[in-house]
């Protein structure tokens, strides 16, 4: 039987929607939210720089992605990207909060105007913050949060599909009703994460399909730990929260990094600090001087174009190239792990 509410219960509480569904991964929130909203032979706009498992999703549940220009502001989807790329075949908006700044769901719902397509708030990375005083996640028509391998909360899988829509969370639920929370989902949890974490996206996709992958409740281990890690984490969320305000201000110091336009007076948690770089030899300097101090970096998302599995079945144009030379560091979301980054490039600046 899938996990009870009841177990998750504090967690969906946290986050203030009237329903709230524990699912097997962030990834299998999204299949069965864009399967609650039939996107199925219809077009789904999303982000073109985002993680392949959201394109997987897409394609699983029967839609056609339709990648778009992120802003270069946070590189989140760019809403006038949006504006240009809806018609009458778009049956969703897929509005990721990549690595922990929000989204403008408010500046999308704008851009939608009159085709009122359905918003998925994709907070997969984003949680531990608030917009206008609501919950991220909770912001769209249906949203997803994600506790799967190195998320803000790390619990080796499972996640929540959100929604104040009772039609919407009958139709998850009803997707769930013969799902299990024991072994079978412990093995497709651990499927899917070795084949998103090796690169076998296509292998991956047809499973979906072939084998129901994506359609699996929250396994009971991650259930358990997610019970044991909340309280930490909310509690460390203003130390977590203020250690990467005076990160960002250490960063800036760097020279060569271009700071992407950040707005600190919101309520939000970056799950990996980013930055641009002048170029892509500056992009390997810099990301060789923070590695000598012992901070750990990484590279944003290809364009999705770029996968060659995926990449030849979109609807899109030519990539934009001027985020191939962001840096994105590192860290566990906790305050002793963002507290020994800060110390580690406060060092690394003053050196």
């Amino acid at each position: 039987m899938p996990v009870s509410p009841s177990a998750v219960s504090e967690v969906c509480e946290y986050f203030g929607s009237r329903y709230c569904i524990p699912v097997g991964s962030g990834t299998t929130g999204l299949y069965l939210a864009m399967t609650a909203l039939d996107v199925n032979g219809g077009t789904v706009i999303l982000p073109e720089r985002t993680c392949p498992n959201v394109v997987i999703a897409v394609v699983a549940s029967g839609g056609i992605p339709v990648p778009v220009r992120n802003d270069t502001r946070d590189y989140n989807i760019s809403p006038a990207a949006v504006a240009r790329a809806i018609d009458d075949s778009t049956k969703a908006v897929l509005a990721v909060s990549s690595f922990g700044y929000p989204v403008d769901v408010q500046e999308i719902r704008q851009a939608i105007g009159s085709y009122n397509v359905p918003i998925i708030d994709d907070a997969c990375q984003a949680y531990g913050g608030t917009v206008n005083g609501i919950k991220l996640g909770n912001r769209g028509d249906i949203g997803v949060v994600s506790f799967g391998y190195a998320k803000p909360v790390d619990a080796k899988g499972g996640g929540l599909v959100l929604t104040n829509s009772k039609e919407l969370a009958e139709k998850v639920e009803r997707s769930l009703e013969d799902a299990h929370s024991g072994l079978i989902s412990t093995f497709k949890n651990i499927v899917l994460r070795t084949l998103m974490r090796t690169g076998h996206i296509s292998f991956a996709n047809r499973l979906a399909n072939s084998v129901d992958l994506l359609r699996y409740s929250m396994p009971a281990h991650a259930e358990n730990r997610l019970g044991r890690s909340w309280a930490d984490f909310v509690n460390e969320v203003p130390d977590v929260r203020d250690n990467l305000r005076a990160i960002d201000r250490f960063v800036r110091q760097i020279e060569t990094v271009i700071p992407f336009c950040y707005d600190w007076s919101l309520d939000w948690l970056p799950w990996r600090y980013s930055f641009k770089t002048s170029s892509q030899s500056a992009q390997r300097e810099v990301m060789s001087f923070l590695k000598k101090h012992g901070i750990a970096t990484s590279t944003l998302y290809l364009p999705l174009s770029d996968y060659p599995e995926i990449g030849g079945s979109l609807r899109r144009g030519e990539p934009n190239r001027e985020l191939d030379n962001i840096i994105n560091l590192r860290y566990r979301m906790t305050a002793a792990s963002t507290g020994q980054l800060l110390e580690r490039l406060e060092s690394a600046v003053s050196a």
